[in-house]
């Protein structure tokens, strides 16, 4: 009978240490959900901003784009780079401007390298890729 008992407490014993690496197992997945939370929400956003930097670029095959400036909106039907001149390069810059990729004071309707530097920046924080500054 003694081998009965020792059974038993052994049994018992291996109970309560699966019970308790049960229990404190599944509260150790809670942080972990929050976390996987997090990721999905960060996750989401950046696909936002790539699909708004796809919808941009969509526009802009299909013909012509618009984005808001401080002007009010924008229509692009050209491609702007280094040397163009332009109210639309004017509008361009107050955008930047207004999102802190360009300096205050800088739409001066030329689009040299600190536009190019600024529409750069903006790519890159849209996910633009390659964010060569050209739009």
């Amino acid at each position: 009978m003694s081998k009965f008992k020792t059974g038993k407490k052994i049994a018992s014993v291996l109970v309560s240490i699966s019970t308790i690496a049960t229990l404190s197992g599944g509260s150790m997945l809670i942080p972990l959900a929050a976390s996987a939370q997090q990721d999905q929400a960060a996750l989401i956003a950046q696909l936002q901003q790539q699909i708004a930097a796809l919808q941009v670029q969509l526009l802009a095959l299909m013909g012509g784009s618009s984005v808001p400036s401080a002007a009010g909106e924008c229509s692009f039907t050209r491609n702007l780079t280094v040397g163009v001149r332009g109210d639309d390069v004017v509008c361009l810059q107050e955008m930047l401007i207004s999102e802190g990729h360009l300096a205050a004071g800088l739409n001066t309707g030329y689009f040299g390298n600190l536009t190019k530097a600024a529409v750069a920046k903006w790519q890159a924080a849209n996910g633009v890729a390659p964010a060569a500054g050209y739009f």
